[in-house]
């Protein structure tokens, strides 16, 4: 027991011993160490060393003893600028191997610097207060210490770089930061790992900063060839950037070939995160592209070292079931699949050339809106980015739900051909489809069919169409409606930028032609509204829209209600609720129709009508006759001449309001009959009855009538017939309320007249005329035949 008591004071004592040995040793060589240290930076590059004090510790590196230099500063010596430190060091530790140093052999195995503070600048003279200028003999100085590096560790160091010509400026700060290093016969096998703070990388002023304010760890395994002099970041190696990881490899040729290769590779990386990193410029153009889900990323960059260019970039990008928003035009592109590829490649192909750069898109496939759409995208031309676009769009009407057209229903399909291209920084609102934009889009429509949902009134379009940026072109397109079928030949202007909602004004030009046209179904009463399906009302896509369409139609076959015209030329003016007809002209009733006006609202019309050698019985038949039963299609026949002005208004079912028509129209009738007219039967069986009124012919009968609501106003009027001539003194003709008609039958009429004779008028007025004042009064219907004229009751005349 004695004896091991003995023997572990013994050895307490030995390595006591030892350690005061080494530690007089280390204290007597610090400054021998520090001289050569300062000696070797001196001597073989030309750089001052400036070490305030010196400490020895052998605690942390075991059995390695460290010389720890006290407030460091190193510094060139070529000029006053130079000799300004580049680096400062709160401390600066160089450790060496303990039995190697006993034997004065100092050998470096690990160095560790803390609280410093790099800062190199190149002036704009091209000078450095970093400047190495190897001594032309160095290599015949024996150094005195030898570097077996194990080990290197920086702890709370600030890096700075400035190239004052160029403008370039690189700011690291390295927290706690490790490289180990171990040596082979052909190199070096390195480690790196530890947290960098990247305060803002420069190193083109014109792009901007890029990975400003960005926390990086870094975990590299690398290796150094020595005969090939090259440095290699072998896989695993990554970075960690927001948490997100980044697979790093790379080589850095330092031989005369001097390159950078580098890649890096991600899975899930977002667009808007990793947009962050970069330049301004390329922000800018990236802030275009509104990307959601993660991509996978594949990044290469190709660099020659030492040399004033731009490097070689290639980046592959793929992108699955992504949503995309392209600057502010709020068209939503929804489950892309893409595969991108990004190239900054001079035509060389020898450097980098990012004012050329491109971003080529292939096999994009996906939805815009809900229409399936498949594409090939260009970006070209970076910083600036122009882009160019073609794709194929889908149009299926059953999946169109949008916000823009609720309370609509569209069923069939449309393909879109479209060939895009412009800058990209004119993708918003004010600037989109300006005029240095192009498109150009082929449109086919296969039974695509659009009806509002209050309404029974459906358009099916069959056909092809053009779009530019401005304007869209149809020849020959086919409408089918309950109307009929029409083919359009036109255009309208700004369509594009108002069917996205940059414009609320449509404008257009159409040119339509039919064999046959019905409108019934627009006034007949079948598409009444119905209550809108939105809770919010019934805006759709054309709430707040200002429309301004001219109308040229032909039609070989009108039909409204009783009407049938074998040709029909209709000229309108669509704006503001407001219809301008310049021309509706209609062969109908063996005759002539010409109407001009306006229809406001669809409800009030104004308007000027002119008839020309129309078929009496047909007019009345046809319009059935104008809603009045004083004269029926049955009673008249001839040649009707008619010209006048004639305003109403239009109920909810698009009839007329009785109350509210008012006419001013001058009548001709040539080759006129009234057959079995009951006015006239009145007066036979009341004075004339030997005479036959069943078929009575007159001469040419002109009349100036005003109509006001359901009265119309007769002036003075001589009629010549076979069988009598009567003078209409006045008369009030109601369709509701009394009628007041006084007539004036000339003696002359008591004489017998020839089978062959000729109507003839007198024209003399009936005040200078002798005869039977009669008067025909009385409630619709009932109307009496009376002797002596009544006075007329003053109403709205």
């Amino acid at each position: 027991m004695k004896f091991v008591k003995r023997t572990l004071i013994g050895l307490l004592l030995l390595l006591s011993l030892v350690a005061g040995i080494v530690f007089i040793a280390l204290t007597f060589y610090k400054k021998e160490l520090t001289k050569a240290l300062i000696d070797e930076l001196k001597v073989k590059y030309g750089l001052t060393l400036l070490v305030e004090d010196v400490n020895v510790s052998f605690k942390n590196n075991w059995p390695h003893v460290s010389v720890q230099l006290v407030n460091v500063s190193i510094s060139g010596n070529r000029n006053e600028k130079t000799m300004r430190p580049f680096l400062r060091a709160g401390e600066l530790a160089v450790s060496f191997n303990l039995v190697k140093l006993l034997n004065k052999q100092f050998i470096v195995k690990y160095v560790s610097l803390k609280d410093v503070n790099l800062n190199l600048v190149k002036f704009a003279d091209g000078t450095k207060n970093f400047e190495i200028t190897q001594s032309k003999d160095s290599t015949q100085v024996k150094s005195t210490l030898d570097l077996n590096l194990d080990k290197v560790t920086f702890k709370n160091v600030r890096f700075q770089f400035v190239n004052e010509a160029r403008g370039q400026k690189i700011g690291l700060d390295f927290s706690e930061y490790v490289i180990r290093l171990k040596n082979y016969e052909e190199g070096l096998a390195i480690n790196m790992r530890g947290d960098v703070f990247i305060r803002g990388l420069l190193f083109n002023p014109n792009a901007g900063e890029f990975l400003t304010k960005t926390k990086v760890t870094v975990n590299f395994d690398g290796a150094y060839f020595e005969n090939d002099k090259q440095v290699c970041v072998l896989p695993p190696s990554f970075v960690l950037i927001d948490e997100h990881r980044y697979s790093v490899s790379s080589i850095i040729d330092l031989s005369d070939f001097k390159r950078l290769f580098l890649v890096i590779e991600s899975k899930g990386v977002k667009s808007v995160q990793v947009a962050g990193y970069l330049t301004p410029k390329i922000k800018q153009v990236l802030s275009n592209f509104k990307m959601k889900h993660p991509l996978d990323v594949k990044f290469l960059m190709v660099a020659r070292l030492g040399v004033k260019e731009e490097p070689v970039i290639i980046a592959d990008i793929v992108g699955k079931e992504c949503d995309l928003r392209i600057g502010n035009s709020k068209i939503p592109f929804s489950n892309l699949n893409f595969k991108c590829r990004v190239l900054s490649l001079h035509q060389n192909r020898k450097r980098g050339d990012m004012d050329h750069a491109k971003v080529v898109f292939k096999s994009i496939k996906g939805k815009i809106y809900d229409f399936p759409i498949t594409a090939e995208l260009n970006v070209f031309d970076l910083p600036e980015a122009c882009i160019d676009l073609k794709a194929s769009i889908v149009v299926d009407g059953k999946s169109v739900k949008h916000e823009l057209i609720k309370n609509v229903s569209i069923k069939g399909t449309g393909l879109a051909s479209i060939q895009y291209s412009g800058s990209v920084r004119n993708l918003n609102k004010e600037d989109f489809l300006n005029d240095s934009m192009n498109l150009n889009a082929y449109l086919v429509f296969t039974n695509l069919a659009y009806k509002k949902w209050d309404s029974d009134l459906e358009f099916i379009l069959n056909g092809k169409a053009k779009l530019d940026r401005q304007n869209l072109y149809f020849e020959n397109l086919g409408v089918k409606t309950a109307l009929g079928d029409l083919k359009l030949r036109g255009k309208s202007e700004n369509f594009l930028k108002y069917i996205i909602g940059l414009t609320n004004v449509c404008k257009a030009k159409i040119h339509a032609r039919s064999d046959r046209l019905d409108l019934n179904p627009l006034f007949t009463g079948n598409h009444k509204k119905k209550k809108s399906k939105s809770s919010k009302g019934n805006s759709d896509f054309w709430s707040g829209s200002i429309f301004d369409i001219d109308l040229n139609l032909n039609t070989s076959q009108l039909l409204f209600r009783k009407i049938a015209t074998k040709k029909a030329e209709i000229n309108l003016n669509y704006k503001n609720e407001l219809i301008s007809i310049s021309r509706f002209h209609l062969h109908a009733c063996e005759g002539e129709i010409s109407v001009r006006g306006t229809l406001k609202n669809l409800s009030k019309i104004q308007s000027i009508v002119t008839i020309k050698n129309v078929d009496a019985t047909q007019l009345f038949e046809q319009f059935e006759n104008f809603g009045q039963e004083a004269v029926k299609s049955e009673n008249i026949k001839g040649k009707i001449f008619l010209e006048g002005n004639f305003s109403a208004e239009l109920d909810q079912e698009k009839k007329f309001k009785s109350e509210s028509v008012a006419s001013d129209i001058s009548v001709k009738v040539k080759e006129g009959h009234l057959i079995n007219f009951e006015p006239l039967q009145s007066i036979s069986n009341f004075v004339l009855k030997q005479k036959d009124f069943k078929d009575v012919s007159f001469s040419e009968l002109n009349e100036t009538l005003m109509i006001r609501g359901f009265e119309i106003k007769i002036n003075e009027l001589e009629i010549a017939s076979s069988v009598l001539n009567l003078y209409v003194v006045n008369g009030l003709y109601s369709i509701k309320a009394n009628s007041n008609i006084n007539m004036l039958i000339p003696w002359s009429n008591l004489k017998r007249l020839g089978s062959n004779s000729i109507p003839k008028v007198s024209g003399q007025s009936a005040e200078n005329t002798k005869g039977l004042k009669l008067n025909y009064s009385g409630p619709p219907k009932k109307m009496k035949l009376s002797f002596g004229h009544k006075e007329q009751e003053q109403r709205f005349w």
